[in-house]
């Protein structure tokens, strides 16, 4: 899971519109598209073929916290300020993990299970669509 999520966030940072990547393992396809009004998505949508059915168990293991409203994410409270999360980070249920403003709202997204962040697919102080791509984070075994 690791390597996929490395895969995902430097695809994500990326000028690539597509990209896929093959092992023995898995078949992974990422795509970026266009959003209406001309934005660009920031998250890209990942289809997975698995191989093996490990791969299956450890994609289920994985909760994805998608934006509340369409607006500017934002990462951490504020410009001067550390990010809410980082990757690796171990987060609880109702947790603060970022910031979605519109029309001048601070919408807050919070993680609804307790887990650990895989992967932070939003780009700081950028568009989201709603319902948009921002966290994706591992249940926590236990």
């Amino acid at each position: 899971m690791e390597l996929i999520f490395e895969i995902w966030e430097r695809f994500d940072r990326s000028s690539a519109v597509e990209m896929s990547y093959s092992s023995n393992d898995f078949n992974l396809v990422l795509k970026k598209g266009t959003a209406t009004g001309g934005c660009m998505e920031v998250s890209p949508v990942a289809s997975f073929t698995p191989v093996k059915s490990e791969s299956v168990a450890q994609v289920s293991d994985v909760t994805y916290v998608n934006a509340p409203i369409a607006g500017i994410f934002y990462r951490s409270p504020s410009p001067d300020e550390k990010p809410f999360v980082m990757i690796g980070d171990e987060v609880k249920t109702g947790q603060v993990l970022g910031i979605v403003e519109a029309m001048k709202m601070m919408n807050e997204v919070t993680s609804p299970i307790d887990g650990v962040i895989e992967a932070i697919i939003g780009t700081d102080n950028e568009m989201i669509d709603y319902d948009g791509a921002l966290f994706a984070i591992a249940k926590k075994q236990g």
